[in-house]
């Protein structure tokens, strides 16, 4: 699957999640924004996981 289209969309403040006043950037560069949690940067409700547990999940 290419997901070139996809990680090259630029997303900005409009959407859910996303904290207000920034930049636009694209969705590529989203761990490039410095946005930390436990500073309270990001609206709530706010789901955590990692890789690992997804996949587990996904296998069932």
């Amino acid at each position: 699957m290419n997901l070139d289209r996809i990680e090259n969309s630029w997303i900005d403040d409009r959407y859910k999640g996303i904290p207000g006043g920034g930049s636009p950037f694209r969705l590529r560069d989203i761990g490039q924004q410095g946005w930390n949690i436990l500073q309270e940067v990001l609206s709530l409700p706010i789901w955590l996981s990692n890789r690992q547990s997804y996949t587990t999940i996904a296998r069932g």
